[in-house]
């Protein structure tokens, strides 16, 4: 069988990373080191896709940076790309209509500008644990606006 099941993050040899992005394993059908001409065009893209600069992408992935790419098993077109270990960002359609995860927020929390929806810190430890966030638990500011089509964090 050509698939694997792997819990993400991606476990790497001599690093013990302690959060896991699913609670259930993904089934993964094939998984692949991005080459040099794939990062650029990545980064081309999320600069495009979300608005950022060239620095904040660098930031999310750095020069040296490990990239691999990850598709999940069928009937999903979910492709996940993996940094270091850590999946930061993933493309639901696989054609390049890329979103970011949590782990990209937590490397560059400005990626998508100032954050509109603050948490606070008694319900961040049952977010923490699996729950959904539901609005009794985030704090909006009063000047905040929602254009649509924009992507919020």
């Amino acid at each position: 069988e050509a698939a694997s099941h792997l819990p993400l993050p991606a476990s790497t040899r001599g690093r013990r990373i302690s959060a896991t992005m699913f609670r259930k394993p993904l089934t993964l059908t094939s998984t692949h080191k991005l080459g040099g001409a794939d990062v650029k065009k990545l980064k081309k893209t999320l600069e495009k896709r979300f608005g950022a600069s060239e620095d904040d992408v660098d930031l999310l992935i750095p020069k040296k940076s490990e990239l691999s790419l990850a598709k999940v098993a069928s009937p999903s077109r979910v492709h996940i790309v993996i940094a270091d270990g850590h999946p930061i960002v993933y493309d639901v359609s696989g054609k390049g209509d890329f979103h970011l995860t949590v782990f990209a927020l937590w490397r560059v929390p400005t990626l998508l500008g100032p954050p509109i929806a603050l948490v606070g810190a008694p319900v961040s430890r049952f977010i923490l644990q699996g729950a959904d966030l539901m609005l009794p638990g985030a704090v909006v500011p009063r000047n905040a606006s929602f254009p649509a089509g924009r992507v919020f964090a």
